[in-house]
């Protein structure tokens, strides 16, 4: 009896401490129902900091860049309403178009989003807007509202240890929902006002607000299309920025409540100063990622290669390559282990996944490779399902291939297929070392409008060229350039 009873009364606590647990917001100087220390959200903030910066593919390897960024952002930030707070900028390498917060003042902007922006106000207007969901401590706000049991569990976790990591668990599926889908309009709506009030005071103007809105549309409206060509989801910015025209009346308003303060900044910040940033910068896939080219997956650090099946739509994930077919009923996930001890390649099937019985075995031994191919039988007893499990050992690595389909029919249809792809593995060649290179964007002094699309015949991008050039150069969709300007080209 005492156990149950030591619990109730630690909810009995917690909803005690619910009922008075308000704080001033030191952003907008209403009360707010916080049940987290201003300590406790900057914990929080960097225990998941490795997480995120795994989760996207590592922090870009430009040190001068990510000085840039942190100085610009600092500077932002010191002009907020939590300008004690030690913040943290980072630059991600995904391709991904993105910017998010983390509690406690961790920042990230993906080296995607940075492609497409034409100037440092515009960067500045999109860590502004981050800053502001710090400042007004959206996400602190959010983990405090989940539900009573939730909150039962934080306070009890202080006394019971085990509880510990489902509070993290859930404390991180808020923060995750926040990363793919925003605050809500009335919280992205709070960050921009904040955001152009932050641009304000450091001396930029906060219009750059609504051109980074257009810029982030334009990506918004290829995206759909690519994503209709490729039968998947979207993969759009979270914020408002990316679901309001720039004639929200709110947003137009946000913008306009800081222009009294605009009217004091002296400086420019001219395109030329960011610009010089991004020359050189990764576009597309990295190579410590791997790329594709001509139908062919490229990975230079490992020194490999293989060909996914013709019009598979790719995902290129830190951890995996996940392929799919175009009909959506199959997919294989490519990946590595390393091996830990030596085994023959059916051995580690057999132990890797469990299987006792494995069906259509068949040794593979791509470039004179040691491999093996089987189908297992996964799932659960009352949902099983078959995957075709390929794997090849190359240098201390076993490189997994593992397919499954919808249904046994998908399965069987694409079984081949799975198959090809495991055989094509190979070392690359001297001539592929050029291949396995990740694009990077260039900068041509502009002295004449260009034809852009007689440009995109030359560039070295497959497909959609012409588009791609001008998103980069924010002349999306018919546009002209601006002679005296600087174009992005892809190199």
């Amino acid at each position: 009896m005492l156990k149950p009873f030591r619990i109730e009364c630690l909810m009995a606590l917690a909803a005690g401490l619910a009922l008075g647990a308000c704080a001033v917001n030191p952003a907008t100087g209403k009360n707010d129902f916080v049940l987290m220390s201003e300590q406790d959200e900057i914990q929080l903030g960097r225990e998941a900091h490795a997480q995120i910066v795994r989760q996207f593919g590592g922090a870009y390897e430009d040190p001068a860049l990510q000085d840039y960024v942190q100085r610009v952002g600092g500077r932002l930030a010191a002009n907020s309403h939590r300008e004690a707070l030690s913040y943290h900028f980072t630059v991600l390498d995904s391709p991904e178009v993105n910017a998010f917060a983390l509690p406690g003042g961790y920042i990230y902007i993906t080296r995607g989003l940075l492609a497409y922006l034409g100037s440092e106000a515009e960067m500045a207007a999109v860590l502004g807007h981050e800053i502001g969901h710090v400042t007004a401590r959206h996400s602190v706000r959010q983990i405090s509202g989940t539900r009573a049991a939730q909150i039962g569990y934080t306070i009890g976790s202080v006394l019971i240890p085990e509880l510990r990591n489902q509070i993290g668990q859930g404390l991180f599926n808020v923060l995750g929902g926040a990363i793919t889908s925003g605050y809500g309009r009335e919280h992205e709506l709070e960050a921009d006002r904040l955001g152009a009030e932050y641009l304000a005071r450091s001396g930029y103007d906060p219009r750059a607000m609504l051109e980074v809105l257009e810029v982030l549309k334009d990506q918004e409206l290829y995206e759909r299309q690519l994503a209709v060509e490729e039968g998947r989801q979207p993969k759009i910015y979270h914020g408002v920025f990316a679901s309001h025209p720039s004639s929200d009346q709110r947003l137009q308003e946000a913008v306009a409540y800081a222009e009294p303060e605009a009217a004091a900044a002296t400086e420019t910040h001219e395109a030329e100063d960011y610009l010089a940033y991004l020359d050189g910068l990764v576009y597309g896939d990295s190579e410590r990622a791997g790329v594709v080219r001509g139908g062919t997956f490229y990975h230079a650090d490992l020194g490999i290669g293989f060909t996914p099946p013709a019009r598979w739509s790719s995902e290129n994930l830190p951890e995996r390559l996940v392929l799919q077919s175009p009909e959506r009923d199959a997919v294989l996930q490519v990946s590595l282990e390393e091996l830990e001890e030596r085994r023959s390649p059916r051995e580690f099937i057999r132990n890797r996944f469990r299987s006792k019985g494995l069906r259509r075995e068949e040794e593979l031994g791509p470039s004179g490779l040691e491999g093996y191919s089987a189908i297992v039988e996964a799932g659960t007893a009352s949902a099983p399902h078959l995957e075709r499990v390929s794997v090849i050992y190359h240098r201390q690595w076993a490189y997994l291939f593992v397919g499954t389909g919808r249904n046994r029919e998908a399965f069987e249809r694409h079984d081949a297929e799975f198959v090809a792809t495991a055989r094509s593995f190979h070392p690359l060649s001297e001539p592929e070392q050029g291949l396995a290179r990740a694009f990077r964007i260039r900068l041509l002094p502009l002295e004449e409008p260009t034809d852009l699309a007689g440009l995109a015949q030359r560039s070295p991008l497959n497909e959609h060229a012409e588009e791609q050039l001008r998103l980069l150069n924010q002349v999306y969709p018919d546009g002209v350039p601006a002679p005296g300007t600087r174009l992005k080209v892809v190199e």
